[in-house]
């Protein structure tokens, strides 16, 4: 698999990256049955892309990691009033 991988597609993880934005972003929009399949899915795939190998733990960690920051840089940004321009 590794020759056919696009340079730069391990580390973070892509796939938990964006599992996990996906969840964070759906989580207010959804019923709370379908929240928790989603987080079932996520945690499931998180753990699988290292069981796996297709990632080490580390290039999920930093997935989760950059979905968290992305998550809360923009929920920062969509927070702050917008001034008159």
């Amino acid at each position: 698999m590794a020759a056919f991988d696009p340079p730069g597609a391990c580390f973070p993880s892509t796939h938990v990256a964006g599992a996990w934005i996906t969840l964070l972003c759906l989580r207010r929009h959804v019923s709370r049955n379908v929240r928790l399949v989603l987080c079932t899915l996520t945690a499931g795939l998180t753990v699988a892309v290292v069981y796996a190998w297709y990632h080490y733990l580390s290039d999920a960690v930093a997935g989760l990691a950059v979905a968290l920051v992305v998550h809360a840089v923009t929920e920062r940004c969509a927070a702050r009033p917008r001034t008159p321009g």
